[in-house]
């Protein structure tokens, strides 16, 4: 019996030993091993700070060279087809306006966007450029009788914050397709949304949906901000509402624009001024309170930034 208890001892040791020399190596994490996505990280659950939904506005795509004659429209379609599949997602406060159409490498494009993001209080702005839809038809009666049409498409994303008028993101969606891939040539009809039902229009869509996906994936783990409106007997309006996620007893985080400008001209973050809680909320706009023994007007100024961290 004492013989078995002193192996029991000498087990216990051993384990204990191990269990400590485990406990203080640095974890190999094996090469290919997959690692979590920026949406896995940054869960849109109820309560956590990704939950609220940034505002983004999709600007009025543009084409290049004017190409795709024969297919009238395709350029306004393709914002709104965009639009559909971000709202889609609910993760996004989506907007959509006419006239926010933008060259994406103009030497005003920074100060475009940021107005744009101003007057639609948006905190992003992505924009889409159909850069080629080349037609190749084959030549000679019987060539062209027996092989199909093909057709090149070209679409580049662009996705902007909206503060600093900063693009932070782009890329090009390419692909090719062959079969019924002609518009209307010689007609004024526009493409409607039954346009998506053709074998150009199912390419084209799937793009979108890919571009609402990877908006989706860079953005997630970026902080939801917005504008202080007014500041008014201890009450704090903020530019967001319900349609972007708050409720009642929300917190969020104040920062002060600075006056300074860079050279091109864009506004800095300048220190933390504090938590504020928000109390009544409406469509696209809330009326919080700071959370801290001190005056709002201390705290809080007409155009500060608030973030959810």
């Amino acid at each position: 019996m004492n013989v078995t208890i002193n192996q029991l001892l000498i087990a216990v040791v051993i384990l204990l030993i191990a269990g400590c020399s485990t406990k203080n190596r640095t974890e190999i994490v094996p090469l290919g091993t997959k690692q979590p996505s920026a949406l896995e990280l940054c869960k849109a659950d109820v309560g956590s700070p990704h939950y609220y939904r940034k505002a983004i506005l999709v600007a009025d795509t543009t084409t290049r060279n004017d190409i795709a004659r024969d297919l009238p429209g395709l350029a306004h379609l393709t914002t709104q087809r965009l639009h559909a599949h971000l709202d889609g997602l609910k993760r996004f406060n989506v907007l959509a306006a006419q006239a926010t159409s933008f060259a994406s490498n103009d030497i005003n494009t920074a100060e475009r966007v940021r107005h744009i993001g101003q007057q639609y209080a948006s905190q992003f702005v992505v924009k889409l450029e159909i850069m080629d839809l080349t037609l190749h038809s084959p030549k000679g009666f019987l060539v062209e009788l027996f092989t199909k049409k093909r057709r090149d498409v070209l679409i580049s994303l662009f996705i902007y914050d909206a503060e600093h008028g900063v693009q932070f993101y782009s890329k090009q969606y390419q692909g090719s397709v062959s079969g019924d891939v002609v518009g209307y040539p010689g007609h004024e009809s526009r493409v409607s949304v039954s346009w998506f039902n053709t074998v150009l229009g199912v390419k084209v869509d799937q793009m979108l949906k890919d571009m609402s996906r990877q908006i989706n994936e860079r953005l997630a783990c970026v902080p939801f901000a917005t504008e202080v409106l007014a500041v008014s007997g201890g009450k704090i309006h903020i530019n967001a509402g319900y349609l972007h996620g708050l409720n009642p007893g929300a917190t969020l985080q104040v920062y002060h624009r600075s006056d300074l400008r860079t050279g091109e001209g864009i506004k800095q973050l300048e220190g933390k001024g504090g938590w504020i809680r928000v109390n009544t909320v409406l469509p696209n706009q809330s009326i919080a309170s700071v959370t801290e023994k001190r005056s709002v007007s201390s705290l809080v100024n007409v155009g500060d930034i608030v973030r959810a961290w």
